[in-house]
């Protein structure tokens, strides 16, 4: 219910090709803060904020509570929180 009211897909939801052409995206470190500027997440050991590129391919777009939101491609989606 959550993607659906944010608009957004979720990673599960992309299509299987998009999916296998994603680096893999560990999320080693989440750490959401209601300060936006303390928000950050670890992927694969190296540190983003929004606005970053993640592996030079996807960017960060947002970091909420339950996940990340990237944008792939021209794709937007969300990445939840393991």
């Amino acid at each position: 219910a959550l993607a659906a009211k944010s608009g957004l897909p979720t990673l599960e939801q992309l299509p299987a090709e998009l999916r296998q052409s994603l680096p893999s995206l560990p999320i080693n470190v989440f750490s959401y803060s209601p300060i936006p500027a303390e928000r950050f997440v670890m992927i694969d050991m190296v540190k983003y904020v929004p606005g970053q590129m993640i592996k030079d391919r996807l960017e960060l777009k947002q970091i909420l509570e339950d996940g990340i939101v990237v944008s792939y491609d021209g794709q937007q989606f969300k990445i939840k929180r393991q």
